[in-house]
């Protein structure tokens, strides 16, 4: 059995939360895949910590720190080398810019869910120019040093190929699955009337669109529907007060899944709605998107950067042009439980987890493409 080392800042056989409880199940599926699986910790050292305070305390606007070339040095010293040897290939989910100080012999595979170049503008309105231009440096030698760039989603693979010049053939997608636990996963009720159960689940309230989502509820409740908003993520400091103590909005602040009762009352939340709503300004994946489709829950969302791998218009959920109001995600809502379409959506996203959206999925492309570059078996 040949070993991949896993370079993470998280544990990736404990921790639940980190990238949405995602380095968790990337570790698993490369096991589910055939490989052993040895964790190479990188941290956030003490010079590291300095550096991140001088750099915030004199540039305005958001700093991608990490990203600069000398948190880069400071993140690729942080690893051990003794931690590197006995690997076959060495996995990174995410931080290709630690690749320009990691100097290794074998086979190098990236998976992320974007580029630099697609974070400025989008995620990030980076004030400081010598930074964008490092961060798109290293990230430009992360992705040439790496043997595979496999992403999640056909937008960023696009970018990876235009932006960097990375050979198709070196480029692969492979989706996000569920993070949640499969035993977790049960059947749920499609919307027949009465009291209809929306879920929203984010943690950025401007972002994710919160005040839109809220508006939607609103205008679903002036067309006569027994609308309530399921608010998950959204601490209730962050929350402006004109939009707080709302009686169809159910306060369900941020939840930790390392944390059981508070995993368990996430779940609950899935288990009992109807529709996902998520009308985020800037997404690269979504991960929350493949929950919502192992529910059933038929997802509404504005169509910009990685969703289309995640949500196809009809078959699971529709894509609303940006910009779009809470009128306008309302009046789709309301088409689709009107023309009989929230229950083939309800099966349809269920289809896509089944076929798509689950780790063991990611697991067999991903042992596919190891098959077909290094010719393991």
């Amino acid at each position: 059995m040949k070993t991949i080392g896993y370079v993470c800042f998280s544990d990736p056989f404990n921790d639940k939360k980190a990238w949405s409880g995602s380095n968790l199940k990337l570790r698993e599926g490369l096991e589910n895949a055939g490989y052993q699986v040895k964790w190479i910790p990188m941290n956030f050292s003490l010079p590291y910590k300095i550096w991140f305070k001088i750099v915030r305390f004199f540039e305005k606007g958001f700093v991608p720190v990490m990203q600069s070339t000398v948190g880069t040095w400071f993140f690729a010293k942080s690893i051990k080398k003794k931690d590197l040897e006995g690997c076959d290939y060495y996995f990174f989910p995410g931080h290709s810019h630690v690749l320009r100080f990691v100097d290794v012999k074998k086979p190098i595979i990236y998976y992320t869910d974007c580029t630099f170049p697609l974070m400025i503008d989008y995620y990030w309105n980076i004030q400081a120019k010598w930074l964008e231009e490092q961060g798109i440096k290293n990230d430009r030698i992360g992705h040439e040093k790496s043997d595979l760039v496999i992403k999640s989603s056909d937008w960023a693979a696009q970018s990876a190929i235009k932006d960097f010049g990375i050979p198709e053939d070196r480029v692969k997608v492979i989706e996000f699955g569920c993070s949640i636990p499969n035993d977790k996963i049960v059947e749920t009720s499609a919307y027949q009337g009465g009291e209809l159960r929306i879920v929203f689940s984010g943690v950025e309230w401007d972002r994710k669109g919160t005040d839109v989502a809220i508006d939607t509820v609103k205008e679903l409740r002036n067309k006569g529907y027994d609308a309530r908003l399921f608010l998950c993520g959204i601490k209730m400091e962050n929350i402006p007060a004109e939009y707080r103590d709302l009686p169809y909005v159910e306060y369900a602040g941020f939840m930790d899944k390392n944390i059981p009762e508070q995993e368990q009352k996430y779940i609950n939340i899935w288990q009992n709605g109807h529709i996902f709503l998520l009308p985020t300004k800037a997404e690269c994946s979504g991960i929350v998107f493949t929950e919502a489709s192992a529910y059933g829950l038929p997802v509404f969302t504005y169509d910009t950067g990685g969703i289309g791998n995640y949500v196809k218009n009809g078959i699971n959920g529709y894509r609303l042009k940006m910009g779009s109001s809470a009128s306008d995600f309302a009046d789709a809502i309301d088409k689709s439980i009107k023309s009989g379409e929230l229950p083939k959506m309800k099966e349809g996203g269920k289809t896509l987890y089944r076929t798509v959206f689950n780790w063991n999925v990611w697991a067999e492309k991903f042992k596919a493409i190891m098959q077909e570059r290094y010719g393991d078996k």
